[in-house]
């Protein structure tokens, strides 16, 4: 009898802790959070894209460099391009699955991407191609990117979001949140100005890399994004759309000339430095 008991004991306790095993591995999957992070790469991404061939595609190397900042708009485009992958990948620690892309999804990416390259080789050779391609390349790197989010967006159940937490960023990421905003003002507000340009984009070129090399320091980009919540992401996103909108004003317009570009350096500089005085997000709210 006791035998019997001892048995239905532990069959008891192995479907207790399978039902804890299997608990656990949902919590880990990727919540709403996650995803929300990786639809927002995929509108930086394909937006960066798009604004760049715009901007530079179908133009010849003349062409450009006739134009008001010339290829300055490309290093300050990049910036946020660069500052984002390495916000993103300290983001992503805070969750503990991280969905690997299939060999269909990279395949896609890949093509997208290679389009992407071609077509800045044809403008850099002066090799004329359809003007659609610019709108054709970027749209196919956002489906190409967002579908997963979107579809996982729909799939997910809205209690699974992650917690950002309520404590204020630390100090070494309060002042990097600052510095991103800085480096990124400074770039737009010379932008107009060729030797001004030149010699911002050296400085803020050695503080990226010095930043990326201590990629593990308590001041690294890593860090800093592990610690931002929803209203940092909001503020950086605010401030890559300005610098599009600026490289794309500046290209396509005659009216928007250096005031304004200053004005909206001065712009980013406060979004980010302000920005850097909020604790992250309350918990009970959504990313």
């Amino acid at each position: 009898m006791e035998s019997t008991d001892d048995l239905a004991s532990a069959a008891s306790e192995r479907l207790r802790e399978f039902a804890r095993l299997e608990n656990s591995a949902s919590e880990r999957r990727p919540s709403r959070g996650y995803w929300w992070l990786m639809l927002w790469s995929a509108v930086l991404i394909a937006a960066y894209v798009g604004v760049y061939l715009f901007t530079f595609g179908g133009s010849t190397v003349e062409q450009v460099s006739e134009r008001t900042g010339g290829y300055s708009a490309t290093w300050v485009m990049l910036t946020p391009v660069l500052t984002f992958s390495s916000l993103l990948s300290g983001a992503r620690e805070r969750f503990n699955i991280r969905a690997k892309p299939s060999p269909l999804h990279w395949g896609f990416y890949g093509l997208v991407m290679a389009g992407f390259v071609a077509l800045g080789v044809l403008s850099i050779t002066g090799i004329a191609y359809p003007w659609w391609l610019n709108v054709l390349v970027p749209l196919a790197l956002f489906v190409t990117m967002a579908a997963a989010p979107v579809r996982n967006l729909i799939a997910v159940s809205r209690r699974s979001s992650e917690p950002w937490g309520r404590a204020p960023l630390s100090t070494a990421s309060r002042l990097m949140t600052v510095l991103i905003g800085a480096a990124i003002g400074v770039l737009l507000i010379t932008s107009a100005y060729p030797l001004a340009a030149a010699i911002s984009g050296i400085v803020v070129m050695v503080f990226l890399i010095v930043v990326l090399v201590s990629w593990r320091a308590s001041f690294g980009l890593p860090r800093v994004g592990y610690q931002w919540g929803s209203l940092h992401w909001v503020c950086f996103g605010a401030c890559a759309l300005v610098v599009f909108a600026c490289v794309l004003l500046t290209t396509f317009t005659s009216w928007f000339t250096a005031p304004y570009t200053v004005a909206a350096g001065v712009l980013v500089f406060i979004i980010m430095g302000v920005a850097a005085l909020f604790p992250r997000s309350d918990p009970q709210r959504e990313l």
